[in-house]
């Protein structure tokens, strides 16, 4: 017997699925995930479908992350100030000259403009008090062309790897990561479209989580496992894979991580 975690759209649910024999899962740090599609590009400025977002955000950080402060000083007046030391995956250090090219002419007619290497105003035509909400976008390179649709480069917590047309995307964890090193090795997005074999895979062991519109389901060597059907993905970042496991062993019965503990055996068939 092997306790698995299944999150629904609003609370979590606990369910225990009996298995006579549980396979191990490979023997690595890479959380696998299973999605129902494959994303249409890698572009954030192009590509706006759920499973292109879903790897945006992993690959990028919005503004607002990026912010060190954000100051309104009159109605018409935005400035943001951001980090100091966050890398691009490329090594190119963040500066004001990409937030000013990423927003580019989107936010018209607000004017946009570079006051320091760390400092960019957003000077309104009129007040708006969603203005806000605009600003989460993912920031891109100063320059970022074509390329960026096929080989993103962010500032997120995972750098893009490779990816293989409609099976799998491949990423891993950003060392150079402002906000930390992610506390897993990767994360790699498999697309299989079957709801029946993606259960297949998890019962195998040969996936970790799998999501749908309505619900996340992760095995039980899973740890932090905070993902909702509509969270965002960067919750990835704090997911652990505790040590491979057999049919003697479940792994946390709660939102919150728990600790792993033996499992009731299974009475012989």
């Amino acid at each position: 017997m092997s306790g698995w975690i299944a999150v629904g759209a609003g609370s979590w649910l606990l369910t225990v699925v009996l298995s006579g024999c549980v396979s191990r899962p490979p023997e690595d740090d890479i959380v696998r995930v299973l999605i129902r599609a494959a994303p249409t590009g890698f572009d954030p400025r192009a590509a706006t479908d759920e499973h292109s977002r879903r790897v945006h955000q992993l690959v990028f950080d919005e503004l607002p992350a990026l912010a060190d402060t954000i100051e309104h000083p009159d109605p018409l007046t935005y400035v943001v100030r951001l980090r100091h030391g966050v890398q691009f995956h490329d090594g190119r250090t963040l500066t004001a000259k990409d937030v000013v090219y990423t927003f580019g002419s989107s936010l018209y007619p607000t004017i946009i403009a570079a006051r320091d290497a760390y400092t960019v105003a957003f000077t309104l035509k009129e007040p708006s008090g969603t203005f806000l909400g605009q600003l989460a976008v993912p920031v891109v390179p100063a320059g970022a062309g074509d390329a960026l649709r096929t080989f993103p480069i962010g500032t997120g917590p995972y750098r893009f790897a490779r990816y293989r047309v409609d099976e799998q995307v491949e990423l891993t964890a950003f060392e150079g990561y402002w906000d930390g090193l992610p506390q897993n090795a990767g994360i790699t997005l498999r697309i299989i479209r079957d709801e029946a074999t993606r259960v297949r895979e998890l019962q195998n062991g040969t996936a970790d989580i799998s999501i749908d519109h309505a619900r996340v389901i992760a095995r039980p060597n899973i740890q932090n496992m905070r993902l909702t059907p509509h969270a965002s993905f960067s919750a990835l970042k704090d997911v652990k894979k505790v040590a491979p496991y057999g049919p003697d062993f479940t792994g946390p019965s709660d939102a919150g991580g728990g600790h792993p503990r033996p499992a009731p055996q299974a009475p012989p068939p």
